[in-house]
């Protein structure tokens, strides 16, 4: 669970944290989030290595990613929150209506729209504003939904879930989504990527 910061192949701080779950950069580069087992996600200056802000959950904080202007963060945690957190007070803006049943995985950014998604154990994702505001309805899987991704240039979203499927959605629509690929319930898709044209 340590955390340690290199810069140029030379520690420049050190932290701790009960178990580091996953980490992400700031869209400029000049700061990274952790996020742990301690209820804690925390801020660090890129290249100093300080600790700039503790942000406190009230359960394991699953995962953190900055929105793609860098002016907030977003944090899923273990009991299904979603909360936008405002970067510069390390504040929370917004955490009541961004909930998952149970165990929210992760968040997706969108830079050109502002826009990420959330999708976690309980099978479903869904599409928000930079402001923390819903963009669209809910979007279901069989069960539960371990990655997403947005198609360039599009309007359109991928998912990946446990019940064997990726699934096609057109942001905004109460629809459901078309099952580009079928590998049956007993094939678990964990991960999904698209090359950077987004084809």
């Amino acid at each position: 669970g340590k955390v340690d910061l290199y810069c140029n192949g030379v520690a420049i701080a050190s932290g701790l944290h009960e178990k580091v779950g996953a980490l992400a950069y700031s869209p400029n580069g000049e700061l990274l989030v952790t996020c742990s087992d301690d209820r804690t996600a925390k801020v660090w200056g890129a290249h100093s290595g300080k600790e700039e802000k503790t942000l406190y959950h009230g359960w394991r904080v699953t995962s953190a990613r900055f929105t793609p202007d860098g002016t907030n963060l977003v944090t899923t945690c273990y009991n299904g929150d979603v909360r936008l957190w405002d970067v510069s007070s390390g504040l929370a803006v917004m955490h009541g209506p961004m909930r998952h049943s149970w165990f929210a995985y992760g968040t997706v950014g969108r830079p050109e729209d502002d826009q990420f998604v959330s999708y976690g154990v309980d099978g479903r994702a869904r599409v928000w504003r930079g402001n923390g505001t819903p963009y669209s309805p809910w979007y279901q899987h069989g069960s539960a939904i371990r990655d997403a991704a947005f198609i360039k240039g599009q309007n359109m979203l991928v998912t990946a879930g446990q019940d064997g499927k990726l699934r096609l959605w057109e942001m905004g629509e109460e629809r459901k989504g078309i099952a580009m690929v079928d590998l049956g319930d007993d094939h678990e898709i964990a991960s999904l990527s698209l090359d950077p044209k987004g084809e």
